[in-house]
């Protein structure tokens, strides 16, 4: 079973409950419930607007727990290749990450992975796990970087195919 269910069936039982008690000591009793119409009425539109301003909450929570709870990053490559003068590729690529979440991204790590076709169809796969020196958010003295909201980081990797 569904865990809404299971909550929203034992809240009603607990409703039954109460008004079994209610009723069991002689607290609440059919010609109460005549006599005092007004004041129920004013007790069923309380409980009414309640009702509708929790569930309002709720929903505002449920829609926005994807968007406002989560960490968001845009990424951005600029990628360059050289040829050098023993004709082999030196790709040049440059990864821009800018934090737009409303949180900090604690130690962000990029893995890069490069996929090479040649002509006669093979593929060469190569993972980059390790970032250049000028790389902005580099573990210094082993302490964890963090990039804020708003901020912008730079990943740099040269390699030679």
């Amino acid at each position: 079973m569904r865990k809404e269910l299971v909550i929203g069936f034992l809240v009603t039982l607990l409703f039954v409950l109460g008004i079994g008690i209610l009723f069991k000591y002689n607290l609440l009793s059919i010609q109460i419930i005549i006599n005092n119409k007004s004041i129920i009425e004013v007790i069923k539109d309380i409980i009414l607007i309640i009702t509708i301003v929790g569930g309002g909450i709720l929903s505002y929570f449920n829609f926005f727990k994807g968007r406002t709870f989560s960490l968001k990053a845009d990424l951005h490559f600029d990628i360059k290749i050289f040829q050098t003068p023993n004709g082999e590729l030196l790709p040049a690529i440059k990864v821009e990450v800018e934090n737009k979440g409303n949180f900090s991204i604690w130690d962000p790590k990029i893995i890069l992975v490069i996929y090479q076709y040649s002509i006669d169809g093979s593929v060469a796969k190569e993972t980059v796990k390790e970032w250049g020196e000028n790389s902005e958010l580099i573990e210094i003295n082993k302490q964890t970087s963090v990039l804020d909201s708003g901020e912008k980081a730079f990943f740099i990797v040269h390699k030679v195919f």
